[in-house]
């Protein structure tokens, strides 16, 4: 079994300077499994790209780290193929 880390992304088209948007209801959240912590906002963004593509967003602005518990209970993690690493 891989041990995993789950990541709660907001995504948004607002990118004010510190990079928080928070009552923007332009924003959207989607939650990303990784074998290891982002070290930045851009290579999120990179991995990303699609489901922004998607959404029509342009920045990830937050990128917290939640248990996996939570992580499957706010999201529908079955449909994700994709892994960070």
């Amino acid at each position: 079994m891989e041990n995993l880390k789950y990541f709660e992304v907001e995504l948004s088209n607002n990118n004010n300077i510190d990079r928080s948007s928070y009552g923007d209801d332009s924003n959207f959240t989607i939650c990303i499994k990784a074998k290891r912590d982002p070290k930045n906002f851009k290579e999120v963004e990179e991995f990303c790209c699609e489901d922004m593509k998607i959404y029509d967003l342009k920045y990830v602005v937050s990128i917290t780290e939640i248990p996996e518990n939570e992580a499957y209970s706010n999201y529908n993690m079955d449909n994700i193929v994709k892994i960070f690493k």
